[in-house]
Formats: C-alpha cells, structure tokens, sequence
C-alpha cells in the first residue's frame, strides 16, 4: 500500500505502545487488586522514566487539569462525572499533599486534584466512572490509581470495581477474568496515602472500566494520579478450551492466542498435571505431543470421555536465540458418557402425603452438593396405593431419550429400619408415547441406611432404550405398612440428539458466511441438515435437506432472512436409526460492512493511508483533516467516526478521489446482495460537482441532484450493482468531478445489502390529509380549516421564508407564542407537524410546537443547541422521550438561518421519524397508541411546555392527520429530485 506522506501541520497527538519484551512474567490470568501504602518520596511519584501508554496527570498549580470539560482543582465539588481517556501520554509526577512530609512529593495544597466526592454535594452512592480504551487483546496491564484518605476517619470508605470485559454481575471473586472484579477498600485510620494496583489481561474489543463509589454522604477522597502501563504478553494467551471448562467436544481443537515473539510452539498434553508441569523436550515425560508447530492450534484427535485432560504451550522465539517462554498449564474435562436428565415431571397413581408429592424425587430436595440426601421426610415421597390397583410412579421428559441409567436414593427417614416405607420390588417400563408400555423387568431396590450421608445404592441400567416415559410399578415395600416412599431418582442419558447449535438458537446479526456447527449426537454415523425460512417446513421435515458426514454445514445463506433449521443424527444400525435435534433458528445480518471508518486512528493506522487522496493519486481531494484527529469524530452516521473527503477541482484538477484497494478482494455477487449503500454529509457552502464511485474502475454517478451535496445531513445513496462484475473487488473509489467544484463531504456506513435500489420523486402531500396550516401572514389564521390561534403577547410579522413569519421572544414580559384550542380532528394516532424555523439563539430547548398545555403525555417537537427533540405520549404516558436528531446527525442547527422541520408519527408501524431540510434524520419505535391531542389540552406554536420558548422566527406551520411519507416530506421543501431511499 502506498503511504500518504502528506506534511504535518500542527501538533498532532501521539499514542505511544509500550511493549517490553524483555517481560517474561506469568501473564494474569484473572485481574488481580491490591493496595500499598506510600511510604516514601520514591514510592510516591509516577516516575518519569517510565513510558506509560495510558496516563491521567492532574499537574500543579490552580486551576488544575481541565479534562472532558470538567475542571479539576482543590476542593472543586463538580468533579463528578465520566473520564475517557485514549493512549495519549503526558509527562509528569504524582503530586501530594504537603501537609505529611511522610510521603509528600512537592507543591502545596492546590497541587492535588482534591475531592470527588466532598463539600456536601453528593449524596451516598456517588460514582465516578474512568474508561480506559485502545487496550490490545492478550496484552497484561498494570493499572494505578494514587489516592489518599482526607483526615482519620474510620468510616471512610471508597469502592472500587474494575471491569476489563464488558458488562456483566460484579463479583468479588478474582478467579477468572471472564468475571468482574471487584474490592472494597477501607483506608485505615492514620491519613495516608496509597495506591491501588489492578493487573488484568485486556479483552478483545472490550476497554476496562474503574467505577469508584462513595459509600458515605460528605466524607472525602482524594484522587492525585492515574497510570497504566502495558506489557506485551510473550507468553501463550487466551486457551480455547478456556482453563477449567467442562463438558468439553471430545473432538475439540485446542488454540491459544500465541506470543507476541513466538515463532514456534511446543504443546504438551496429558491427564498428569505434574508431568505437563514438568515436561521439557529434552524430558517429555510422555506429554509432548507436538514440538517446533507454527500453527497456534492443535488437533488431539478423540478425546476419552469424563477424562480430564492437562496442557502447556511453551512460546520459542527464532533465531538467533531460541528462547523458550514455559507457558501456564491449563486443564479442561471432555464431556461425560451420559448426562443427568433435567426437567422431569413425576406423576403417581396413589394418594401423597401432604408436602411429600412425587415432584420431590425429582427436585433435588434433601441433597447437598456432595448427592448425600437429607432425613427429613418433607424432602421425600410418601404416598398410599390406590384401591385395587398397583401404586406407581411416572416420570415424564421432555422428549424421547436414550436412557443409560437410572440411580436411585429409597426412602430414607430416621426410622425406615423399622418403618419400612422404602420400595423393594419395583417393576421398570418405558414408553415413547405414554401409552404402549414395554417392560425393561423387575428391580430389587436397596433399602436407604437412615443417615443425612446417603448416596444413591441403587443403579438400574436402562440399556440405551428410547423413551420419554418411564414408569415404575411397586410390587412390595420394605416394611407393611401399606405406605411406600422414595427420596430421590436420577435419570442419565446418551445424547444420541445434536445440541449446541453455532450460532445459538435466537442469534441475531450472523454474518452469511457463517458456518453452521453443533455437537454430535453420539455415534452418529451421519448428519441430515434441514435449513430453510419457512419454520413449518423444518419442523415437518420437508425442507430440503443435505447428509454431512461432520458436524457442520456451509448453508447458502443471504442477508436480511431468519432461518430455522434442524439436524437429524443418522446411525442405521442403532434403533431408532434417526434421532432429531430441536429446531433452532437464527437471523442473517442485514447488511455487510465494507468500511464504517470505525478502526482508523491518529498513530499507526491512519485514515488516509487506507484511502488514498490526492497527495498520493494526484487528484483534488484530501482524506482525512490536516490535524489530529484524522477523522471526524462529531457527525458520524452509526459509531463514532466518519471520512472527510475534501475536493477541490481548481488549478486544473478535474476530478477528486479517494480509493481504498482490498488487500483481500471482495465478493458482492452472493448473499443475495443486490445494493452497494454509503452515506454522505454535505455543507452549503460546497459548489457544484457530480458525485460517483468507481468499482474496480466501473464509474456509477450518483443518480440525485447535485444539490444533496449541500445539505447538511446524512444523505443515502443505494448503488445498484446489477451488470456489474462484483464477484473479485479489489478497489473501491469514491471521486467528484467537475471543474471548479470545490467543497467537503464526510463519507460513512459504507455497506452491501440485499435490497434494490430505489429512487423517488419529492410530490406534494394532497391537501385532503392537512388539519391545519398557518402561514402567519400577518396573523394565527388557520388557511385549511377553522383552527384559528390566538396570539399570546406581542411578536412581530417579519419577513419570512415565504411571506411574512412569526418574530418570537423568548424573554418577553409576556410570553409570546400562539394557543390553538382543541378540535376533535385534533384527536389523531398518526399525524405529521412541519414549520420552517429561523432561530436566533439556542441557549436552551426552543419550541416548535407541542399540545402538552392543561395536561400532559401527547407531543411537542423543539430544537436547541445539539440537537432537534421531539417526544410522542399516548395520552397517559410516553411512549418515547428519545425522538432525536443528535449532533452526529446534524443536529446542530445553525443561528440566524431558514431550517425545515418535519416529524412524522406512525401509529400502524409504531414510528416516529423526524426530517431535517427534508431528510429523514431519525427514526424510533414505540409501543402503544400515539395521541396529537386530547380535548383538555391546547396547542400552541412557540411554546411547548413550562419556559421552552422559541426565540426566533417560525413560519409555514402544517399539521396532518397522517404520516407523510419521504417523498411527501421532501415535496414540502422543494428538494430536487430524484432522492434515494435508505435502507
């Protein structure tokens, strides 16, 4: 790839990675917490020799730090709040208090970042959140945090949680890092300070999260300094199996995540952890099983099953040296022969006593951990027979099984020795309908030995027979008593059934070249996979199916459907020969992304190194801004991030491109892929061009008008890929030519889907469907019905984006606004508002409209400075509070300038869309019946609820009592056409 060595202007932020190699210590794990108390001077600092990648350094002097807007310095009480900090590196030291020459570094009391929870502010149970991101997976970090307690106080506590993987239960315990850790630390009474180390391994994907609580209301604490520095791991990382798993494949893989140095690998495996412990190559010990592989995975063949199995990885640097990292000895359990039978329903013929049904033989009550049962008789069954008929017991599963055992604890109070209530002779039958019965014979089972340490001492083998019923008839008890009990049954059965399906029954968002995986019923000698979209067919078996002889199936699966598939597991000399799986289902992404611009960074990933510009393809166009950061980090159609893309067509450039080339080409022809889509943003001032893209060198020109190029929001294009040659893309470009246009897009969510592309013409909405329209032409008359408004104070006609418009105060003596009194047309489900609005300031929410006056819950849509809000209520309640276009939809609307705003509200497809200079910005859904009005209530124009006023001008107000669709919203605004629909 050719490098983009454009000149650097500016101070751009670096990120610098610390990695050691010379670090050779036991990777962690689990995170692991501690705190040492400061002793000395050389304890106390963040030392300046150290490169941390990640450093939060408050500085000296007043004011202190100012960080995400938030000012830091002695006692500042509105220090609350969430820091976000990248791998930017600052030098520096700790600074203390002056006060302790024990442990005081430099500086007087304004040198302390004082006080996150202090001065009376904040009540019991305040957090403050630190994110620490750009973390690399598999590497170790070790993460400070330098704290003191302010003045000796028993009671005062801080708690800190640290989450390096994502949201999950915290957890005290730190066994693991697939759980959160957590401690509470107590600083003793003696006024020091400390700091507090958590070392974890980072976690793909994911950032570490401190959240730091403070237990009591007005008690202090002081944060002086935060570092974290990285290692990079030499040893090997992340085991699949994880360590410890159970109910492992016997016909797994075992990978890792290797080394950041290794070049070979040498795996041992065995089922002695003191051997694979001690193994070398040179003393194998048995265990080595591969020596000098450089593949980070390894095929043990079949394992035994119930065997537990241990195993090491040892990382072997290359020449010249050859160093040997021993790794960390693992262990994992491959499934067991049989497993217990869960859900069980137990039915009985006889009459039970009180609290003692037959459920509790299959319930676990009585038993402790170790299977010992209990000698309470309310942990057991006791029942009578019936009148001339056998008592029996049923138990019921959930499907037909093949049952391997069935163990038995008997009836086991203190007295059963002399009660014998215990069953004795019992005969065994089993159904697969509940109806025809066979006999497996007669049982002798063993009487309990009355003691809460019985285990079960009677196995009965069920021989591998299919069943879902089984039932047991008594045919005598221990005693005479005419009563006859059980404490506990076990059923075990071989999963002669698939189960585990990849990707799990309900998964969303599965790319489609995913391929479909389960566990194998055991001893299958085939597999028939059913996969189709019509779950009936599935079910019924008439889907099309394919015979596999592994576990797994390459479906032809495409974007945006749900299948449901099965898998029957085929042995034709066992009986039955089929066994069928559940039916699972899971749902195909709906689109793929081919760049949403989320991975790019302003250290060694840079945006214009990927797509390349004019300063590499002699074009007009730059990628990226001059200055860190690269990409735009404020309008972003989905994540965070969005490509600028500036053009200038002068000095005789014609066209300006951007290009990406693949480093592995794409393949567009299947999935069902029909639509390559992108988005844009443009910007007013830009003038002229026509705007196109390039596969592998096929020009398509964007087929809207040259004026979409202007408006500032996200604008979709959906490019239709039909004719074209998309089965080996090694290039894509996005160009705009022209000679003189001159401007700058931000390009994003640049996706394949499954849908075609379609264009529609902006048309005017019928006027049948308008309530109410008010030019305010010099009054509040309504110009389509007899909804006229009253003007509350005295605003001024000025002129307006078509005639004359409303000129509104937001500070006048009287408030100023028009109030609308309610009509039973007004009574609507689905409706659209649209005004035209020119606001002078933004400094707080600016009205629109609403009808939430006399009562609440209904609708109102504002604007103020970073975004365009509406809410939607049923009357009653909200429905959604969240109707926005934010800031990175360009929701940020400019001062002293015409803006159309439309919001539409669906009350059959539970929607409600707001527009934005006739684009279609935002979308939410709701659940219940949306309500424009309701007859206690009125509506009012520049003013929606308490003090929300507009300050400026609103003109052309239209109400509906439908949803206008895109087109419709379009037509309103005169946008040219044709426009695209988004997906």
């Amino acid at each position: 790839m050719s490098t983009n060595n454009r000149p650097a202007i500016g101070l751009a932020l670096a990120a610098v990675a610390m990695v050691i190699l010379g670090f050779a210590a036991t990777a962690a794990d689990a995170g692991s917490i501690s705190y040492v108390k400061i002793t000395g001077d050389a304890d106390c600092g963040i030392s300046a020799d150290n490169t941390y990648t990640h450093k939060l350094d408050f500085g000296t002097g007043t004011p202190g730090a100012l960080i995400n807007g938030v000012q830091f310095d002695a006692y500042n009480a509105a220090a609350n709040g969430t820091l976000n900090f990248n791998r930017e590196v600052s030098s520096g030291y700790l600074y203390d208090h002056a006060g302790n020459a024990d442990h005081n570094v430099s500086g007087g009391l304004a040198d302390l970042l004082t006080d996150m929870y202090y001065n009376g502010d904040n009540a019991i149970d305040g957090t403050t959140t630190w994110t620490l991101s750009g973390l690399t997976a598999g590497y170790t970090y070790h993460t400070r945090i330098y704290t003191r307690q302010w003045a000796a106080n028993n009671q005062r506590t801080v708690i800190f949680e640290f989450d390096p993987d994502g949201a999950g239960p915290i957890s005290d315990a730190t066994e693991t890092i697939n759980e959160d850790d957590a401690t509470t630390v107590g600083m003793p009474n003696d006024n020091d300070a400390y700091y507090i180390n958590y070392e974890f391994t980072a976690v793909a994907g994911e950032d570490l999260v401190i959240t730091v609580t403070q237990d009591l209301f007005n008690q202090s604490w002081h944060l002086y300094g935060l570092t974290n520095q990285e290692f990079a791991t030499l040893l090997a990382s992340f085991p699949n199996p994880e360590d410890g798993a159970t109910d492992v494949s016997r016909d797994t893989t075992l990978s890792w995540t290797p080394g950041i140095s290794a070049a070979t690998h040498d795996i041992y495996l065995g089922t002695s952890r003191d051997d694979v412990s001690a193994a070398t190559v040179a003393n194998p010990l048995g265990v080595l099983v591969s020596h000098g592989q450089t593949a980070d995975s390894y095929d043990p063949g079949r394992l035994k099953l119930g065997q537990t199995y241990y195993w090491r990885v040892d990382e072997v640097n290359g020449a010249p040296d050859y160093t040997v990292f021993p790794g960390n000895v693992w262990s994992f359990t491959v499934e067991p022969y049989a497993y217990a039978v869960q859900n069980i329903i137990a039915t009985s013929n006889g009459v039970s006593e009180a609290g003692a049904g037959p459920e509790n033989t299959v319930n676990g009550s009585g038993l402790n951990a170790a299977d010992q049962h209990s000698t309470e008789s309310t942990d057991m069954w006791l029942a009578g027979a019936p009148a001339d008929t056998a008592l029996s017991i049923q138990y019921e599963f959930e499907r037909v099984l093949r049952l391997h055992q069935m163990l038995v604890w008997n009836y086991n109070v203190q007295f059963e020795k002399i009660l014998g209530f215990g069953l004795k002779n019992v005969t065994v039958e089993h159904s697969t309908d509940g109806t025809g019965w066979t006999a497996l014979g007669d049982v002798e089972l063993a009487q309990a030995t009355t003691t809460d340490t019985y285990t079960a001492n009677t196995t009965i083998d069920l021989a591998g027979v299919a069943a879902k019923y089984v039932r047991l008839t008594v045919n005598s008890g221990w005693g005479t008593m005419g009563q006859y009990g059980l404490s506990e049954v076990r059923f075990l059965h071989v999963p002669a059934f698939a189960r585990q399906p990849q990707p799990a029954s309900g998964t969303t968002n599965v790319h489609p070249a995913t391929t479909l995986r389960w566990r194998p019923g055991r001893e299958a000698e085939q597999h028939n996979v059913y996969v189709s979209t019509d779950e009936q067919a599935v079910i019924d078996g008439t889907a099309a199916a394919e015979t596999v002889s592994q576990p797994s199936y390459d479906a032809a699966l495409e974007l945006g459907h749900t299948y449901y598939w099965k898998v029957d597991e085929i042995n034709d000399v066992e009986e039955p020969a089929v066994w069928s799986s559940e039916v699972w289902t899971f749902s195909v992404a709906e689109s793929i992304v081919v760049d949403d611009f989320e991975t790019y960074n302003d250290t060694n990933n840079h945006i214009y190194d990927t797509w390349l510009d004019g300063w590499v393809n002699d074009t007009g166009s730059t990628v990226g801004y001059l200055n860190a950061p690269f990409a735009e980090t404020t309008l972003a159609h989905s994540g965070k991030q969005s490509m600028p893309l500036a053009y200038e067509n002068t000095n005789g450039a014609t066209t300006s491109e951007a290009e990406r080339s693949f480093d592995e080409p794409q393949d567009w022809s299947g999935y069902g892929i029909q639509s390559l889509s992108l988005v844009f943003f443009g910007a007013p001032a830009n003038s002229g061009g026509q705007l196109y893209v390039k596969i592998n060198g096929t020009k398509v020109s964007y087929g809207g008008s040259a004026e979409d190029l202007k408006i500032a929001a996200w604008i979709p294009w959906a490019i239709d890929l039909t004719g074209l040659n998309v089965r080996n893309v090694t290039t894509l470009t996005i160009g705009i030519e022209g000679a003189g246009a001159s401007g700058m897009l931000l390009i994003d969510n640049i996706r394949v889907y499954p849908y075609a592309s379609e264009l529609i013409e902006p048309v005017q909405p019928d006027d049948a469907s308008l309530v109410a329209y008010y030019p305010l032409d010099g009054d509040a008359s309504d110009a389509a019905g007899g909804h006229h408004g009253t003007i509350s104070g005295t605003p001024d006609f000025v002129p307006g984006f078509e005639g004359q418009a409303l000129d509104l105060a937001s500070n006048a003596t009287v408030p100023q606004y028009v109030s609308v009194p309610y009509s039973a047309d007004f009574a609507m489900n689905s409706f659209t508002v649209a005004a035209w609005i020119n606001a002078n300031d933004l400094d707080a929410l600016r009205a629109i409209l609403g009808t939430r006056f006399n009562s609440d819950n209904t609708f109102d849509v504002k604007v103020e400075a970073t975004r365009v809000h509406g809410d939607i209520g049923d009357g009653s309640v909200w429905l959604n509070t969240s109707v926005d276009i934010d800031a990175a939809h360009g929701g940020v609307v400019g001062l002293n300038e015409w803006h159309h705003i439309a919001y539409a509200v669906d009350d059959a497809t539970d929607t409600a869309g707001l527009y934005l200079d006739g684009v279609l910005s935002a979308t939410v859904a709701f659940s219940g019946t949306p309500l424009f009005m309701k007859p206690d209530q009125e509506l009012r124009i520049g003013n929606c609820s308490g003090t929300e006023y507009m300050n400026g001008r609103i003109d052309e107000v239209r109400i509906y009592n439908r949803a206008l669709s895109m087109a419709e919203v379009a037509g309103l605004v005169d946008r040219p056409g044709p426009i695209y629909k988004g997906f």
